[in-house]
């Protein structure tokens, strides 16, 4: 992949990656959680901001820090991380994209 992508901060379970976006709004930190459902046997991965007051991470919030496709290319670049790990498991990736069809990044 040659997309430019942020360095990131891995656990050493590999199942959470922390990088921070700069843009014009400033530096704002991203986590990327991949949550084991033992029910459905399955990872989900989680990706959001960290609030910087309490720490929570919001996966409902919009930075426009003008850096989205670099950082959808660091979310996505934590799969192959995380399946160098996990390489028998499947990942679901659940959520809402407000995005136009330019900002289709191709792995």
């Amino acid at each position: 992949m040659h997309q430019p992508r942020y360095d990131l901060v891995v656990s050493p379970n590999r199942s959470r990656y922390e990088f921070v976006s700069v843009g014009p709004r400033g530096s704002i930190r991203k986590v990327v959680e991949y949550t084991y459902l033992d029910e459905l046997a399955i990872w989900n991965l989680g990706f959001g901001d960290v609030n910087p007051v309490t720490g929570e991470i919001s996966d409902d919030v919009i930075s426009d820090n003008g850096d989205g496709r670099k950082v959808m290319t660091t979310v996505l670049m934590t799969l192959f991380t995380f399946f160098g790990e996990y390489s028998g498991d499947t990942v679901i990736l659940l959520g809402a994209i407000r995005a136009e069809p330019s900002s289709i990044i191709e792995l």
